[in-house]
């Protein structure tokens, strides 16, 4: 063949490879092995094909011998590359460990020192030619080439086979993609064969250009199938490196395996009395801390509810959620079971803390909602509140058939108190009336701050007499102990209407006006009085009202004038 011919030939095969080695380097990405594999091939490839382009071109025997010689250094890093490549490609998301890099190392190092130095000692090849760095046609192949040979097939074998098994185990839809995988490598396979046979006459050493299809190949693959970036996942390298504890029962109840992460659960909760090895001990015995198994040691935990356990890892509580899920073969048959557990002790924690904030936003909404209808000074309930409550009240009464007093009360002469001692004492005197009422009114009484010294308390059950009773009990204790607190005491005395539901009258309003009407009657004889209203009784005429409050004389208070500060 026409040198130039050659030399062209194995040129076009490096370009090829070196298109392929940019394209595998740039696209990395999370497959590094498979792509530095292929990369390494591929810049290997480019090499020994420039060393043979050289080795037939139209050069002086002496390059062609150099060149022929340099081209060795490629073949042993191409054949290993080779073998990387197919094992990366199994989608096991494998990584060559330092051992396994070094020992790949040995036979290119030595493979260059021999090629080196072989016009000295003749190992690699001998003859004439070969130690005057003739015409390498002439060379005769030495032991040392034969030990090359069968090393470098059997990584191409090694790489085959592995080839071979990824498509097999590939799920569909890596399928077509492995296929390609499989044939682009067994086309240096079948150049070699077919140059045993001498079919290639004097085109010289060809497994170059088989490499080169193969690279071709995987670099449409790479390019238009997403070679590097689209592949699967071994199941075992996916339960290897999943971060839950992943556990495997036999139907008999022993523990077949486990991933690292359940391995490492199980020593800190188990190890320190069982010894390291946990395989193939009854799992009942090995995860007795976690609740799962009856008295016989038989699992209990359900398939469609997940168990909740609590575990102590290191001093620290650990809660799981474990889910069990039947274990079958291809033919559907119960082969065992899985376990597998989630930590969710900071799901738990925050599922706390959630349930934390939002009762203590329910409290806030309380407490806004009832300060609402509470009256700032004294904390009784407000105008706003009674007037909600009443209409319910009297109408649990009415449906009941039982009775229902209403007791207005009015501090005496209150104006006088805020004009002589001051509204701070005011105050005092307002807040400890609503306290005095808080300690006399009966249970189920609602106690309101009706508007400046006036208050209201309504008591279901209590017919007219009792609420007499009631207003008597105040009136007296206002009579005898004085109101305030600390150096702010006064004595102030207190008058009390009182009407009752249904003698006084049915309606709310009928109800607060006839009270409203007894307490005039009180002030009106001297205060310091308790007045029941009578139906038909003075009580109605007793007072005069103006602007829906009552108007006493001016030695009374005022409403207006007599609120406190």
């Amino acid at each position: 063949m026409n040198p130039v011919v050659h030399l062209l030939v194995y040129l076009a095969a490096a370009v090829v490879f070196v298109v392929v080695a940019v394209g595998a380097f740039r696209r990395r990405g999370p497959r590094t092995a498979t792509a530095t594999s292929l990369g390494v091939l591929a810049v290997a490839g480019a090499w020994w094909s420039l060393a043979d382009a050289v080795s037939v071109g139209p050069f002086d025997a002496r390059v062609q011998s150099v060149a022929a010689l340099a081209s060795f250094p490629g073949v042993a890093v191409a054949v290993g590359a080779f073998a990387c490549l197919g094992r990366s490609a199994t989608g096991t998301g494998w990584i060559p460990s330092r051992a396994v890099l070094a020992g790949l190392s040995v036979e290119p190092i030595l493979v260059t020192v021999t090629a080196a130095t072989n016009p000295w000692h003749q190992l690699f090849y001998s003859g004439t030619a070969a130690a005057t760095l003739g015409d390498p046609v002439l060379w005769e192949r030495a032991p040392l080439f034969w030990l090359h040979a069968l090393y470098s097939y059997v990584l191409i074998a090694t790489g085959l086979v592995l080839v071979a098994r990824g498509w097999w185990t590939a799920p569909p839809a890596f399928r077509r993609q492995r296929w390609h995988l499989l044939l682009a490598s067994v086309v240096p396979v079948l150049v070699n064969v077919v140059n045993l046979t001498g079919a290639f006459g004097d085109l010289g050493d060809p497994t170059p250009l088989g490499f080169a299809v193969t690279a071709g190949v995987i670099g449409n693959a790479m390019f238009r199938q997403d070679f590097i970036a689209f592949a699967p996942v071994a199941r075992d390298v996916l339960i290897e490196r999943i971060s839950d504890p992943v556990l495997a029962l036999s139907p008999d109840g022993r523990l077949i395996d486990a991933n690292p992460a359940a391995l490492k659960l199980l020593l800190a909760t188990a190890g320190p009395r069982l010894g390291p090895q946990l395989i193939g001990m009854p799992a009942s015995l090995v995860m007795s801390c976690w609740g799962l198994f009856d008295g016989d040691g038989r699992l209990v935990a359900a398939e469609d509810e997940p168990a909740h356990l609590t575990l102590v890892v290191a001093g620290t509580a650990m809660d799981l959620e474990v889910r069990a899920s039947p274990l079958v073969d291809g033919r559907g048959r119960e082969i065992g079971t899985v376990l597998v557990a989630r930590d969710v002790t900071e799901v738990n924690a925050q599922r706390a803390r959630l349930v934390e904030q939002l009762a203590t936003i329910e409290r806030l909404r309380s407490d806004l909602a009832e300060q609402a209808v509470r009256d700032p000074l004294t904390d009784l309930h407000n105008r706003r509140h009674l007037m909600e409550r009443f209409g319910p009240m009297l109408g649990e009464a009415a449906g009941a058939g039982e009775p229902l007093a209403v007791v207005v009360l009015d501090l005496d002469r209150f104006k006088r108190v805020n004009d002589e001692h001051g509204h701070l004492t005011g105050d005092a005197v307002l807040i400890a009336m609503a306290q005095r009422l808080r300690e006399c009114v009966p249970t189920g009484a609602l106690a309101a701050r009706w508007g400046g010294e006036e208050f209201v308390v309504v008591v279901p059950g209590a017919d007219l007499t009792e609420g007499a009773v009631l207003a008597e009990t105040l009136r007296r204790r206002c009579e005898a102990e004085p109101l305030g607190s600390g150096e702010r005491v006064v004595r102030c005395t207190l008058s009390a209407g009182v009407a009752a539901y249904p003698v006084s009258g049915e309606t709310v309003t009928d109800l607060l006006l006839a009270a409203d009407r007894a307490l005039y009657e009180a002030k009106d004889h001297g205060r310091n009085l308790v007045r029941r209203a009578v139906p038909g009784g003075a009580a109605e005429d007793a007072g005069r009202m103006r602007g829906g409050r009552r108007h006493d004389d001016a030695d009374d208070d005022v409403a207006d004038e007599a609120a406190p500060a």
